[in-house]
């Protein structure tokens, strides 16, 4: 899946939108079949509060149309940045345009500035970064990073695993921001700024 570029049908493998209304929309892979709880190959129907559709069925069908479903209509769209961030399971935070550019205002990000960005799932912005998978909480960011960062930002579930990594791969200058439920805040703010602390005291000794 690409935001860069745009098509005008549907095809095999494509990822679309189905789009019911402003609060209703839904992220679906387009194939033919698929395999049920029991490890089954059935048909790929995909089911709405407003009735089912075969998902084969959208094979051929241009971009916007409107289709039918048992008991309704929706509209099929391409994906966008904006509908794709509504479609996605909000296990962490979602990080809307606003949000961005103050992180981005903060993190005092300019051209050449080498970020590492975490997200607990892939978000489809293969297209714009260089994109790695790999746990870094467990396996850090790679050595060949070590001291060669900017800024590090956490959008994760339990960012304070990650934070001795971050420090490895951070220059003597970067910069530390993490995305948090504000529950976790309190804690998590110690855990860093004690953390932090250590390092720089270390460092300078």
């Amino acid at each position: 899946m690409s935001f860069k570029t745009t098509k005008e049908v549907i095809e095999d493998g494509d990822r679309v939108i189905l789009y019911l209304s402003p609060s209703n929309m839904h992220s679906l892979e387009v194939k033919a079949k698929r395999s049920n709880k029991k490890g089954e190959i059935i048909d790929n129907m995909f089911h709405t509060t407003y009735g089912a559709v075969r998902v084969v069925s959208l094979i051929g069908q241009k971009y916007g149309s409107k289709v039918e479903l048992s008991r309704g209509w929706a509209y099929v769209l391409q994906p966008t940045p904006e509908l794709w961030t509504l479609t996605l399971p909000h296990r962490t935070q979602i990080i809307y345009s606003p949000d961005s550019s103050l992180i981005i205002h903060l993190m005092e990000l300019r051209p050449g500035s080498i970020i590492i960005e975490t997200e607990f799932k892939k978000h489809g912005l293969n297209t714009f970064v260089t994109l790695k998978e790999r746990d870094v909480c467990l396996e850090g960011f790679g050595e060949e990073l070590k001291h060669k960062i900017d800024a590090v930002f956490l959008d994760l579930p339990h960012p304070w695993l990650a934070i001795e990594h971050a420090t490895v791969a951070l220059k003597q200058t970067g910069d530390f921001f993490s995305y948090v439920y504000l529950l976790r805040v309190k804690n998590f703010s110690l855990v860093v700024c004690e953390y932090f602390l250590k390092t720089r005291i270390l460092k300078s000794a």
